[in-house]
């Protein structure tokens, strides 16, 4: 899903005042209604108040903390990762940021694009875009635009693409998705075994692009049923098994620890795993997904603000349909 910060700003970055615009141009709001038909919108609850409904024929998303927000076609989420994780689930393709000054300052670290509209001229303003980075945004489109008749001041349409892309990556929990769940602890290389139907769904993710990085809980280790050196040699059969079909993980992240014996922040349903892998890996978290047969698996993906989806134990052909 890709992400685009859409604004119209003055010289010095305004956005507006008292919650209304600084400048009126026709044109550039025909074309903003082109662009974001059909796709997402994404905005805080006083950009929603100040435009006063839902904008037709797109989807809604606004962020505020009210929970008793209820209004016909609009999804109210309490914040900017669950607005964007929502979009995934409603299978959008382009979401588009249209405000407020806090929504598009925490939006800046998701965008993959920015659509600028530059108004050159000055204004008294409250609300101001963040400033855009150069080193991190390449402007690759300017189209400038001269004041008429309805359109009182001269602006230039500029698209921005970030530079240093960052990659979608499938997190993959082990037991019962990449090997076959045997109802306990595997402990010994005897009982491991791949699912080897899901070679075919990791191959063509592999060659979308994708990073392949295993997210999984070994609380065995914990409870002295399991060593670091037993895993190693178990998981070893693991890489080298799916080695055979050329495909091949970036990392594989394990949690030692189990809740009855102590307390840690990497075990599932916490998110401490994917948040390491996606800093370490440069992870776009809205092109991402991670794959469970565990609800834990779902609630440590949406923790991170990833997509989860939970499949029956084993049953990994369900990932065909």
């Amino acid at each position: 899903m890709k992400v685009t910060l859409i604004a119209a700003i003055g010289a010095n970055n305004e956005l507006g005042k008292n919650n209304q615009l600084l400048w009126h141009l026709p044109n550039d709001l025909k074309r903003f209604k082109q662009i974001t038909t059909g796709h997402c919108i994404i905005m805080g609850r006083k950009t929603f108040d100040s435009l006063g409904r839902a904008l037709p024929n797109r989807t809604t998303i606004v962020i505020t903390r009210n929970k008793l927000m209820a209004v016909e076609n609009v999804v109210f989420v309490e914040d900017l990762k669950q607005a964007l994780l929502t979009a995934r689930k409603l299978n959008e393709v382009h979401c588009f940021v249209i405000g407020g000054a806090q929504i598009y300052s925490q939006a800046l670290a998701y965008a993959d694009s920015l659509d600028i509209t530059h108004v050159h001229d000055s204004f008294e303003a409250d609300v101001f875009f963040p400033s855009i980075d150069l080193k991190v945004f390449q402007q690759i489109k300017n189209e400038v635009f001269q004041k008429d008749e309805t359109n009182k001041f001269n602006y230039t349409i500029s698209s921005y693409e970030k530079i240093h892309k960052k990659v979608p990556a499938l997190f993959l929990d082990r037991d019962g998705v990449l090997n076959k769940e045997i109802g306990g602890y595997i402990t010994n290389l005897e009982d491991f075994e791949i699912n080897v139907a899901i070679i075919p769904f990791l191959k063509k993710k592999q060659e979308d692009g994708f990073k392949l990085i295993v997210i999984t809980n070994q609380g065995a280790i914990d409870k002295g049923l399991l060593t670091h050196e037993q895993l190693l040699e178990i998981n070893n059969k693991m890489k080298l098994a799916y080695a055979e079909s050329g495909l091949f993980f970036d990392e594989i992240y394990y949690c030692p620890h189990h809740n009855e014996v102590s307390v840690c922040l990497c075990r599932k349903p916490k998110s401490l795993m994917l948040q390491k892998a996606i800093a370490r890996f440069n992870i776009n978290i809205n092109e991402s997904m991670m794959i469970g047969d565990h609800e834990r698996d779902r609630f440590c993906a949406e923790g991170a603000g990833i997509l989860g989806i939970i499949i029956p134990s084993n049953e990994v052909e369900v990932l065909y349909s």
